[in-house]
């Protein structure tokens, strides 16, 4: 997460954070990724809580969330693929194996309510 927040971003982020965070030492993984993604705990709301938590504390800090946001929200579609593809790549080997893919498409399709069709 390399991406930086512009002043009137840094604001809103930091507002946000503010309002969710009970903590601080900084944001949980439910307060992240249910309260203001909406996420499901599951494979998703595990990778978005990795990335975001840069530190590994187990809380997201202020600046960790900015950064993340910062990611998410870019117009720079190479810093939001960039951010995707960390989404996939659970080992950090920046290559996609096949079992992360596979492991993605199918956290995917469970986020959906979507099945395989067994014939």
């Amino acid at each position: 997460l390399l991406q930086t927040a512009t002043d009137e971003q840094y604001e809103v982020f930091e507002e946000l954070y503010n309002e969710v965070a009970e903590h601080p030492d900084g944001l949980t993984k439910d307060e992240l990724c249910s309260k203001l993604f909406g996420l499901e705990t599951g494979y998703f709301s595990d990778r978005v809580f990795d990335l975001f938590d840069a530190d590994h504390a187990g809380r997201v800090s202020k600046d960790e969330f900015i950064l993340g946001m910062s990611s998410l929200v870019s117009r720079d579609a190479e810093a939001f693929v960039d951010f995707l593809f960390d989404v996939f790549d659970v080992d950090d080997s920046n290559r996609l194996d096949e079992d992360e893919i596979y492991q993605g498409i199918l956290a995917s399709m469970r986020a959906n309510k979507l099945s395989l069709a067994v014939r």
